[in-house]
């Protein structure tokens, strides 16, 4: 796949990819190619966002490069929180049992929200 995480619906196409330099070039490269079934909205989620790749307001800057490059927006930024990440990976638990107050949850169920009714009546095709 053109993107590390790419998920099909019938309605909708989300691709993941990481708001760091290399994963940001590779959006770039990859969205104009990137494709889902012909009916489907394309949604980018740019994961991993921090500041000490990206500087001062990260979320602002991956937006930034997406818009300037793609003239996209994307749908969802998520927080780098690698202590939040690690310990329900540790724990073998979903991220929202191990750390309920994580900002990538609240982001995770934030994205998660919006997408909801874009996906009431489809189904997973991939």
């Amino acid at each position: 796949t053109l993107f590390p995480y790419t998920t099909l619906f019938r309605s909708v196409t989300i691709g993941v990819g990481a708001a760091d330099p290399i994963g940001l070039a590779r959006i770039i490269r990859a969205w104009p190619n990137w494709r889902g079934p012909q009916t489907a909205k394309r949604v980018l989620v740019v994961n991993r966002v921090r500041s000490r790749v990206l500087g001062v307001q990260p979320a602002v800057q991956a937006n930034r490069m997406c818009r300037q490059f793609l003239n996209v927006t994307p749908f969802a930024t998520l927080p780098d929180d690698p202590k939040a990440a690690d310990l329900a990976l540790a724990r073998a638990t979903p991220l929202c049992s191990a750390a309920p107050r994580s900002a990538l949850r609240s982001a995770i169920a934030a994205c998660a929200s919006q997408l909801a009714p874009m996906l009431a009546d489809d189904s997973s095709v991939s």
